[in-house]
């Protein structure tokens, strides 16, 4: 009886970022990801309090253009169906000329800038909550992703990227080794 392990784990589509961020200073990785962690958590625990007590604040964590290892990162919502993989990244405030996609070893690579707008000299900051500046994404492909047939489109802020499924070679994925007896 053979059982299909990738039913119960889901593919990582991030991967490549968690090594990227690793490996380039792992121990500050590391103790930014606690705090980033506690962070979130802490700021979802405020978010209840204040909403149980009548008042509303805006969620830091659904803000689109978020900082992660030290660079923006779009949120992305990823989906399946039979036939093709779907990824719709939030990115606001950028034309579909500011914006690269590529596959590179195995990984949908999204990256752009979104520039700052031009600054009145008249005019006061009392709060400012937009990012700006470089992000990139980092998606691993599936194994049975079409790396051949993607495409893209760009509507309201929203990049929609449509990866098609090619089927696999189907039969047992073990393969038996064949026992010589020792001279």
């Amino acid at each position: 009886m053979s059982i299909d392990v990738k039913k119960w784990k889901p593919w990582n589509w991030f991967r490549g970022e968690q090594e990227q961020e690793g490996a380039s200073a792992p121990l500050p990785a590391a103790r930014d990801s606690f705090f980033s962690e506690f962070h979130r958590d802490f700021d979802r625990l405020f978010d209840r309090m204040v909403q149980q007590a009548g008042m509303l604040t805006p969620s830091l964590e659904h803000f689109p253009l978020r900082f992660g290892g030290g660079m923006l990162k779009p949120s992305v919502d990823i989906r399946e169906s039979k036939t093709a993989y779907t990824i719709a990244a939030e990115i606001p405030g950028v034309t579909e000329k500011d914006i690269r996609l590529e596959i590179a070893h195995g990984a949908l690579v999204l990256s752009g800038e979104k520039r700052k707008e031009s600054e009145e000299s008249d005019g006061h900051w009392h709060r400012s909550e937009r990012s700006y500046g470089a992000f990139r994404r980092v998606l691993n492909l599936p194994e049975d992703a079409d790396a051949d047939q993607v495409e893209a489109q760009f509507a309201a802020g929203v990049l929609t990227i449509t990866v098609a499924r090619r089927q696999l070679a189907k039969g047992d994925d073990a393969k038996v080794i064949s026992i010589r007896r020792a001279a």
